[in-house]
Parts: C-alpha cells; structure tokens; sequence
C-alpha cells in the first residue's frame, strides 16, 4: 500500500523499542534531578 516493506517483527521491536527509550529518558530525568537536589544541600556541619 505504502510501497514499504514493513514486517510484523517491524512492530514487534518498535513496541519495544518506545518503552525502553521512555524508561531510559525518565530514568535519566531522575538521575539528573536527585544530582541537582544533593548539590543543593549545605554540605558539613549545621
């Protein structure tokens, strides 16, 4: 129809593939803000 040859394995691994990037993404996002919130901490003593 489109003049694409697209598989069932084709949407297999793009079903896939959008989950692993969002977790990735998000887990990236985490990993940057706790960064950013322990630089903001006074560090020693209070």
């Amino acid at each position: 129809m489109s003049g694409t040859d697209i598989k069932v394995k084709d949407f297999r691994t793009w079903h896939a593939t959008v989950p692993a990037t969002v977790a990735v993404a998000v887990t990236i996002d985490e990993a940057r803000a706790t960064e950013a919130s322990m630089r903001a901490r006074p560090s020693g003593p209070r």
